[in-house]
């Protein structure tokens, strides 16, 4: 994710300089009952819209491509509760707390250069720079099996099925922000 922010003459820059057009909520802490969010850029689809122009218009001054990852936590599990009994539902503080380890891991596997956010609720974006489709088929695939699966959260097993939508722009192709998002979330859902 950069952490630099876009330059004023960007309309998609804010007061506070966050590439998103938002500044991330304030991290809460353990202590206070809750958990913090994860060190990802947080916004709303249209504020990712936004981070995806941006990174369009830097592509394609260097004549490469770009990808846009729509993932989507899909149906929760909960195995193993703390007391040992399970399965039970799934409260808000345990999902808080998937989605924090779920950002973590996408972080890890990704490259320095590409961008996740979190756009709420179980949703997240990913925007991969200098990729062609089929290279972004093969990370979604592996992020799929990353992701998706089972967590470990203190003494609580939970399962997470994640589906995960691929939009490319080639080189010579000039399709916006708007529509590599639209067609990312219409291939996870669809």
């Amino acid at each position: 994710m950069r952490t630099d922010p876009l330059p004023a003459t960007d309309p998609a820059a804010n007061d506070a300089g966050h590439p998103l057009g938002r500044t991330p909520p304030q991290p809460l802490t353990r202590e206070a009952g809750h958990l913090s969010w994860p060190p990802l850029a947080s916004t709303d689809l249209m504020g990712f819209v936004r981070l995806v122009d941006y990174q369009l218009r830097l592509v394609r001054r260097q004549h490469q491509a770009l990808a846009v990852l729509a993932l989507r936590v899909g149906h929760l599990a909960l195995e193993v509760t703390q007391d040992g009994v399970g399965p039970a539902e799934v409260n808000d503080e345990t999902e808080a707390a998937l989605l924090l380890e779920l950002g973590r891991r996408l972080r890890l596997r990704l490259r320095a250069q590409d961008s996740v956010a979190w756009l709420g609720g179980r949703d997240f974006g990913v925007v991969l720079l200098c990729v062609n489709e089929a290279q972004a088929r093969m990370v979604a695939a592996r992020l799929s099996r990353v992701v998706g699966g089972r967590y470990c959260l203190g003494r609580t097993l939970l399962s997470a099925q994640v589906a995960v939508g691929v939009a490319a722009q080639g080189q010579a192709q000039r399709a916006t922000g708007f529509d590599l998002v639209e067609r990312a979330v219409e291939a996870m859902t669809g």
